[in-house]
């Protein structure tokens, strides 16, 4: 394959991943606010560990699963858990992710509007 070939059939690949995020299809792990919405829309702002949440959604949310798949490729407690860290703090679509305390059972998590005291 030429070069010239090569370099536009990139561009192509490249468009339409970008079509896909846009339709929302594919998720763009640079901005993972939908991934904290769809959280929101499922716990609200009650507390939660990364295994509760993978568990909801694998028995009573679709939708949230799906979400989760975008993001991380196999969701697990562990996966979720890394991809909540990389985010702690950080305003995402209105939303902001918050580590309340660790226990042995697993860090618990918040998803909250920004803003918010971080107390539950």
């Amino acid at each position: 394959m030429s070069e010239a070939l090569l370099a536009q059939v990139l561009a192509e690949v490249q468009a339409l991943r970008a079509d896909l995020r846009r339709a929302g299809v594919v998720a763009d792990a640079a901005h993972p606010g939908p991934l904290l919405e769809a959280i929101a829309q499922a716990v609200g702002a009650r507390p939660f560990t990364t295994a509760d949440l993978v568990r909801h959604a694998n028995e009573a949310s679709p939708h949230l699963l799906a979400v989760l798949c975008g993001f991380v490729a196999k969701p697990t407690p562990r996966s979720l858990g890394k991809l909540l860290s990389r985010v702690e703090g950080q305003e995402l679509a209105g939303l902001v992710v918050q580590r309340l305390s660790g226990e042995s059972a697993g860090v618990i998590w918040s998803v909250k509007p920004s803003g918010l005291s971080p107390n539950p």
